[in-house]
């Protein structure tokens, strides 16, 4: 049986299906799928639909839709709370976010409002230590000086606060 003549059909319909993935629709679809489900005790669904989250709402970030990847990493948050794998790891990803959103607004009251969510982050973040929970979380010593850098050069606090 000759299946050549199927090789270039099937190779357009799988790049036509991961280019509809990275659509707003393959993205909304996959985000909508991963909701549907409820917070279970089949520990591995939810480990799995925490993981989804987490890459669906780094993908939004990597792609400069800040907005959209904080609201999915918040819901994969504060659904999963600290039983999920990547929860230290996502507050830390939502706060770099805060800080990139501050940079790159103009209203003032809107960078205000993004910094002091970023410094509330790091805050928990240093209070915890999650770097010994969470190896993708800097240290302690590299997030109190994020935080003080942003609270410095935006006039939120002082030197040495955290």
């Amino acid at each position: 049986m000759d299946l050549s003549g199927l090789k270039w059909p099937i190779i357009i319909a799988v790049i036509a299906g991961l280019g509809w993935l990275v659509s707003s629709g393959g993205q909304n679809w996959i985000e909508k799928k991963v909701l549907n489900y409820t917070v279970s005790e089949n520990e591995d669904l939810n480990k799995a639909n925490e993981k989804a989250l987490s890459n669906l709402g780094g993908f939004f970030i990597k792609t400069m839709r800040y907005e959209r990847g904080i609201r999915v990493l918040r819901t994969s948050i504060d659904r999963y709370g600290e039983d999920g794998a990547n929860y230290y790891f996502n507050i830390y990803r939502c706060s770099r976010t805060y800080e990139a959103l501050g940079d790159s607004t103009a209203n003032r009251e809107k960078q205000v409002e993004n910094y002091t969510m970023a410094l509330g982050m790091l805050k928990f973040l240093i209070d915890n230590n999650a770097h010994s929970i969470d190896d993708r979380v800097p240290e302690v010593d590299v997030l109190r000086l994020r935080a003080t850098d942003i609270a410095e050069n935006n006039n939120l606090g002082e030197i040495g606060q955290f």
